[in-house]
């Protein structure tokens, strides 16, 4: 389940609900995710299975919040393409069990 944060101009109050994670149901009744959304270290990284734009890796994390991207399988994160950081050790490893949990392929953290 994913959070959706829903904001109503006309009150200082937000009220966070619970929805299913993006996904169709394939032919034979298996859930597929398309969308998932892992939080980390304070950020909420969101990943889609066919995202278009493959930079930096297929599939890769947006951070809406500061605009960077993440490459779960080396911990690489992005901005305007650029190298702007790297995660630590413990959070890609959360990150690639969170992604593996919900179908989006097999991950091992890099020895790099």
């Amino acid at each position: 389940m994913n959070q959706i944060l829903i904001l109503d101009e006309s009150s200082p109050e937000s009220i966070s609900i619970a929805v299913p994670s993006t996904s169709l149901i394939d032919k034979n009744g298996y859930q597929i995710v398309l969308k998932a959304r892992v939080k980390v270290k304070g950020k909420i990284w969101t990943f889609h299975k066919y995202d278009k734009d493959p930079f930096p890796s297929s599939p890769h994390g947006h951070n809406f919040n500061d605009g960077t991207k993440l490459n779960p399988f080396d911990g690489k994160i992005y901005k305007n393409k650029e190298f702007f950081g790297t995660l630590d050790k413990h959070a890609l490893l959360k990150v690639q069990q969170e992604l593996q949990e919900r179908g989006f392929g097999n991950f091992s953290v890099s020895n790099n």
